[in-house]
């Protein structure tokens, strides 16, 4: 997209999808821009079209979510994000992923995905009952070692859907925007100076997923 009008147009595109994330943050991209609609649906919904990107400060996470006494303790962030809480707020979401760093289970190169078996069933032109429930059993073990991955829960979405768990379905897309919300609330990627942060090699490739983008490059930069 090359202007705000584009931008708001896939907005809208995407919400014909019910892909809520992608709705938001293209038009959030267009009230940025100054189209007055994209401006107006936000202001109806009560959404901030500002970004104001916050670093994380893992020393201070650390501290409070080892609190009983705070809402952000983990063991309660991390049952809430398990029961797709969408009543989390952005500090909470925050504290729940890059928390996950002080994990005994965490690993920045965490990975049982078996990509092949789970792009076989979903580029079927209708997968059967019981590669949807394949699809789900893959996806849940994967998720056991990469709980914050876009990707897999995206996947799992879709696989509840045409499973008919729609219960299932909603805490899958729920759990998927807690994470988007944190990743988004530290940058947009657009220059070194308001970097996305990630806590893991995965979520690098799970922001150009959550936002439809492809990777012309690949570099380290001091």
């Amino acid at each position: 997209p090359n202007s705000p009008e584009a931008f708001y147009y896939l907005s809208i595109l995407y919400d014909k999808i019910d892909a809520p994330t992608y709705v938001i943050f293209y038009a959030k991209r267009a009230a940025q821009l100054g189209d007055k609609l994209a401006q107006q649906f936000l202001a109806e919904n009560e959404i901030s079209w500002e970004f104001d990107f916050e670093k994380p400060d893992y020393k201070q996470i650390k501290s409070n979510i080892a609190n009983k006494k705070y809402s952000f303790y983990y063991p309660k962030l991390w049952d809430r994000y398990q029961k797709g809480d969408s009543t989390m707020t952005l500090d909470e979401k925050r504290h729940l992923y890059y928390g996950y760093v002080f994990h005994k289970d965490y690993s920045p190169y965490a990975s049982s995905y078996d990509q092949k078996q789970v792009s076989e069933i979903l580029s079927k032109e209708n997968p059967t009952e019981k590669e949807w429930e394949k699809l789900v059993s893959l996806l849940n073990t994967a998720l056991s070692s990469d709980p914050f991955s876009c990707r897999y829960l995206f996947y799992q979405y879709v696989a509840y859907k045409n499973l008919n768990q729609f219960d299932k379905a909603d805490i899958a897309i729920k759990k998927l925007r807690n994470v988007a919300d944190a990743l988004s609330s530290t940058g947009d990627a657009l220059s070194k100076e308001t970097a996305i942060h990630v806590i893991s090699v995965s979520s690098e490739y799970d922001y150009l997923f959550l936002y439809d983008l492809s990777m012309n490059s690949q570099a380290l930069i001091d």
